[in-house]
């Protein structure tokens, strides 16, 4: 059986504010063009503290939860029923 490339291109997105906050995202793409992107989460230089945006409100989070927001992206573009689906689909469609 032939399979399909399951190639994923990752990318953390970062930049500055006025304020000097950091903020960083993760954006991942695989082979097939599905494109996941994460919550943006900043990081309160004066404060140090991180946090996102909720309903205008910035809430407070712990340095983990970025760290698991931003690999669980990742994860959701490399499950393996992803994988075999996209496999699947492709035998259907004769390759």
């Amino acid at each position: 059986m032939r399979t399909i490339p399951h190639k994923i291109t990752t990318n953390i997105k970062h930049y500055k504010d006025k304020h000097n906050n950091s903020y960083v995202s993760l954006e991942a793409t695989n082979s097939l063009g599905h494109v996941k992107c994460s919550k943006t989460y900043g990081f309160d230089a004066k404060k140090r503290t991180w946090f996102f945006v909720h309903d205008g409100k910035c809430v407070e989070i712990a340095q983990e939860h970025v760290y698991e927001a931003l690999v669980n992206t990742y994860k959701s573009l490399t499950s393996i029923e992803d994988l075999v689906s996209e496999n699947l689909g492709a035998a259907e469609e004769g390759y």
